[in-house]
């Protein structure tokens, strides 16, 4: 009983620790600064948005680095690796839900059982190679280097990455890019 009080209590003060840094900056967003090491949690996940921030063919016309992105992102990864899958949905969950659970505020234009936040991969040794893997999916790469309107209003970018040399892929690379409310 007592482990389970304890991770309770981590997580709520975790969620009041949030709710702080979004009353600071009067906006959902919360914890933004746009520099990139708020883009990841790991210095694989601040290399791959490094690359992604960097790329010549980026058409998100002001894509910045957010802290919270980056933790879920780094969440997903881990849930990723550990049910030994590639999926959108792992653990029963879509990403939209994932984000809205971490109390960011989509656009309410964006379904709750959707994806327009999230690309997902298994494999890629080194951020280069998980880059070169993402630029060689077209979904990928519409959705990384906002290649539509829709894409282009999102603005707020988090990388997670995880490494698990018993995994099927090993590496797990997730990466958010969406909208948020104020």
């Amino acid at each position: 009983m007592m482990p389970r009080l304890i991770r309770w209590s981590g997580l709520i003060a975790l969620m009041w620790a949030w709710s702080l840094q979004a009353q600071d900056t009067h906006d959902s967003a919360g914890s933004e600064s746009g520099a990139v090491q708020d883009c990841g949690t790991s210095e694989p996940a601040r290399e791959l948005a490094g690359l992604i921030l960097r790329s010549d063919k980026q058409q998100h016309p002001r894509l910045r680095c957010h802290r919270v992105l980056a933790q879920l992102a780094a969440q997903k990864a881990r849930a990723l690796a550990e049910s030994n899958r590639i999926s959108h949905s792992v653990n029963h969950e879509f990403p939209n839900q994932q984000l809205l659970r971490g109390g960011l505020k989509l656009p309410v234009t964006y379904p709750v059982i959707g994806n327009q936040v999230e690309s997902i991969l298994g494999g890629g040794r080194t951020p280069l190679h998980a880059f070169k893997l993402f630029m060689d999916s077209p979904r990928h790469k519409a959705h990384l280097m906002g290649e539509t309107d829709f894409m282009k209003k999102q603005d707020w970018l988090g990388v997670g990455y995880y490494h698990d040399p018993k995994g099927l892929h090993e590496d797990y690379w997730v990466v958010y890019i969406t909208e948020l409310r104020p």
